[in-house]
């Protein structure tokens, strides 16, 4: 995949519409 923190960064640093994804993937999956 080439080297850690290109342009999109680290993945902790998601960004607020990417968190909202994230979180509703996790609610989809948790039920």
């Amino acid at each position: 995949m080439g080297s850690k923190g290109s342009k999109k960064g680290p993945p902790k640093e998601l960004t607020p519409k990417q968190l909202a994804m994230l979180k509703a993937t996790t609610q989809y999956s948790d039920r």
